[in-house]
């Protein structure tokens, strides 16, 4: 968690930098790019490989939200990996009993 902290990669939000959301053994990253998005990915990649921690990318998908004020430069996006796992992209998740969707087009999460 410190590391994906550090990379000040992420999400203005009113102000504050956010990167990740995380309770017990559950996570979601925040970016607001596909290269961020992946770079935290690869951040967590990393530190879970010199701690001996594993995923499963089974259950670990992503959701990206295009907001309608910006302009969409691209609706298909390269595919996320985790650990060599290529990952889902889905309309709606499940965290910590809140249903998540995406406001826009396309998805993100993990």
């Amino acid at each position: 968690m410190k590391a994906v902290v550090a990379s000040n990669i992420g999400c203005n939000i009113a102000g504050c930098m956010v990167n990740i959301l995380e309770y017990a053994d559950d996570m979601v990253l925040l970016a607001s790019s596909w290269k961020g998005f992946q770079g935290l990915l690869n951040i967590i990649d990393k530190v879970a490989v010199k701690i001996d921690m594993t995923f499963n990318t089974n259950k670990t998908v992503c959701m990206f939200n295009l907001i309608k004020r910006y302009k969409i430069v691209c609706n298909n996006f390269p595919q996320f990996c985790l650990a060599g796992h290529r990952l889902s992209f889905v309309p709606v998740f499940k965290y910590l009993a809140h249903i998540i969707t995406y406001i826009y087009s396309m998805t993100f999460y993990s």
